[in-house]
């Protein structure tokens, strides 16, 4: 009975020893985990777009950077593989960039208000998100009524397609967006006014690197280049083209990447 009363009594004493910092420990842990959520709140806060969910411009520079080298890197080892056995049949994987701009944020703000102009936006950034989001996918929200995609493809026609699929889930996914604004302002518009439709424009390149430094000189020819074709497909609505993106009107413009220093 002795040996036990003494055990118990050790225990109690080794408790007595050890909770203390068990209690140090446990508060550390939990500073730790704080710590690390503010960390990753920074983060997000760094890479991401409040309003839509989507990433800013700085998220989107770091992704594409990014998909244009896993994509240079795959061509690179395609090229390889051909020279080493020319019976392989391999083909290259290409990158397209779509400029997106929310039509006419100016009229949508004045009418109803800019309450409905930033659930436009936020409905725009929705479908986007939904319609690009396989891991490969860059999808980011610039400023005001901008956006910018990065997708992979593997040809020009694939790339259209999936600006013409863009602009048509926008038209169906945001079509009661502004229903709500309409009825708060106590008039009735026809269709057309109250339509959230976007205009896209198209570049797509092949990249093929020796040196990642290009990489950022292939980002801004892009984007110049499909900044472009949203600038041609803007003119064509306004001088009366039909009010939907196709392959009309979304023309593609392949940039070769630059050679290497």
């Amino acid at each position: 009975m002795d040996k036990f009363y003494k055990a118990m009594l050790f225990l109690h004493q080794l408790h007595e020893f050890v909770n203390p910092y068990a209690r140090k420990i446990a508060a550390l842990e939990k500073e730790l985990c704080s710590t690390r959520q503010q960390k990753e709140a920074l983060e997000r806060a760094a890479l991401y777009d409040v309003q839509t969910g989507l990433l800013n411009e700085f998220g989107c520079t770091t992704q594409i950077s990014y998909l244009l080298k896993t994509t240079a890197d795959a061509n690179n080892i395609s090229r390889h593989n051909r020279k080493s056995d020319t019976s392989k049949s391999t083909s290259k994987k290409m990158v397209a960039i779509l400029m997106v701009d929310l039509n006419g944020l100016k009229k949508i703000n004045d009418r109803f208000g800019h309450h409905a102009g930033d659930a436009a936006i936020c409905g725009v950034g929705r479908v986007i998100a939904e319609t690009f989001s396989r891991t490969a996918d860059v999808a980011a929200h610039l400023h005001g009524d901008e956006f910018l995609i990065a997708i992979p493809c593997k040809d020009e026609t694939e790339a259209l397609a999936a600006s013409k699929m863009l602009s048509d889930n926008v038209l169906e996914g945001c079509h009661t967006t502004l229903d709500k604004f309409e009825m708060l302002k106590e008039c009735v518009l026809d269709d057309d006014a109250r339509r959230v439709s976007i205009s896209v424009g198209v570049a797509v390149m092949m990249p093929e690197y020796e040196n990642t430094q290009n990489i950022p000189a292939t980002i801004e020819q892009l984007t110049k280049s499909a900044d472009k074709q949203l600038y041609m497909e803007k003119e064509a609505r306004k001088n009366g083209a039909p009010r939907k993106t196709s392959s009309r009107f979304a023309r593609s413009f392949e940039a070769r990447a630059p050679a290497a220093v």
